[in-house]
């Protein structure tokens, strides 16, 4: 049997607090998938080798920018949604290891890094429609 209750417009809609907090566990989901595949790829090239803290502080400093930049770029069509946020967060990510370590390891990485962040956030937004 139907229910007559009527909805109002409001009740349909998801509300803002509600879209905010699944951006940003869906960035969140994002970061953990980067990050295993750049721990892979950490630890399969040993000059490439980083502490084990390096991944926790990416995945809790990447998903506090990484959502906050997709704040700026959600309207965008998801190939230029993709692209923009994964060279911006690759950048960051670039700009962090340079103050660690040198400029070779950082060139190597950059690469590497943006596809894995490519693959995935460009994956991530087609297939969950964000």
């Amino acid at each position: 049997m139907r229910s007559k209750i009527k909805r109002t417009k409001k009740e349909d809609k998801p509300s803002k607090a509600r879209k905010l907090s699944v951006a940003f566990v869906f960035i969140l989901e994002v970061f953990l998938v980067f990050t295993f595949f750049d721990y892979i790829l950490h630890k399969q090239i040993l000059t490439y080798a980083v502490p084990a803290s390096y991944f926790g502080n990416w995945i809790l400093y990447g998903t506090i920018i990484g959502f906050f930049l997709y704040l700026f770029v959600r309207n965008l069509k998801t190939l230029k949604k993709s692209l923009t946020f994964s060279i911006i967060m690759t950048i960051i990510l670039q700009a962090y290891y340079l103050l660690i370590y040198s400029g070779s390891f950082t060139a190597a990485l950059l690469i590497a890094d943006f596809i894995i962040m490519f693959l995935v956030s460009y994956l991530g937004f087609k297939f969950m429609r964000m």
